[in-house]
Formats: structure tokens, sequence, C-alpha cells
């Protein structure tokens, strides 16, 4: 217990003459030792590895959230593989993520004056915030939507037998 750079290190080790301060002195450290090194260190390591611990749980629940919804429309991944072109198809083309950006950043930069009316709109819309011009819906899905609505056989296959 003297080893190991707590207050055992810094009281002078005890001598025949001085033996009874030794074992008065004895529980204090080991108190010492049980609150200090053991306790305290294990609670502050605790708080560090569920931190951490933490900090992952939310990372790994972004990158999911990343990997199974569009950011633009807010349509799971499931469903552009069933009724659409596919996931790839429609993250790269449809809603690419870095064509918005760009057009965000294009129409932020450039001058009041020298927007069109689509490009003011924008622009208004940017500065305060309003993202009410991100799509809801993706061209793939309402193009299924609407063969499924326009064709009757569907509708026949989709009803029981009698």
């Amino acid at each position: 217990m003297r080893a190991g750079g707590g207050i055992g290190d810094w009281i002078k080790k005890p001598t025949l003459d001085d033996e009874d301060h030794y074992w008065a002195r004895y529980p204090f450290d080991l108190l010492f030792f049980i609150v200090v090194l053991i306790i305290l260190l294990n609670i502050i390591f605790g708080i560090i590895i569920d931190t951490f611990a933490e900090l992952r749980d939310a990372k790994k629940a972004t990158a999911e959230d990343l990997d199974n919804f569009c950011m633009m429309c807010g349509r799971e991944k499931h469903v552009f593989e069933q009724h659409g072109n596919g996931w790839a198809e429609h993250t790269s083309s449809e809603h690419n993520v870095y064509a918005y950006l760009s057009y965000i950043i294009y129409v932020y930069r450039k001058p009041f004056e020298k927007c069109d009316g689509l490009e003011k709109i924008m622009k208004k819309k940017i500065e305060n915030g309003d993202v009410s011009f991100f799509p809801t819906t993706a061209i793939c899905l309402e193009a299924y939507d609407a063969k499924q609505n326009d064709d009757p056989s569907v509708e026949a296959e989709d009803t029981p037998d009698d």
C-alpha cells in the first residue's frame, strides 16, 4: 500500500520508537486505499466507459438511419427495393444529397439582385431555415402508385375470390 503514489509515499516510515503511531495510521492508509484508489477511480472510469458506450450507440443509430432511410423524403430502403428502381438509383439520382447541397450553396452565395423568381423564393426559405422545399415523395414511387391505380388487372389480383 505504501508504493503506488498514494499518501503512503509522503508519510515517513515507522521506526521502533514510533510503533504506536504506525498501528494508528494503518487503518487510515487502508481506508484511503479503499476509498480513493478503488471506489473513486472505478466511478470515474465507469462514467468514462458509459459515455463512450452512449457515443458509440448514437453513432451506430445515426449510421443505421443513413443506411435505411432517405434523407430527403424519409422513406425506408425496402420500399424502393420493392416498388421503385432500387435504393442505389434513388439515392444517386432522384434524391442525391450532394445535388441538393450544391444547389443550396449556389443559391445562398448568389446575390439577391441576380436571382430569378424561384431562386429568390429559395434564398428566403434558406435564410429563414425553412426546409419545406425538400421533396416528401419519390418519382419512382409515384409512378408505381399511378401504375397500380390505372391497371385493373392488379386490382383483380388483390381482391380475394368469392
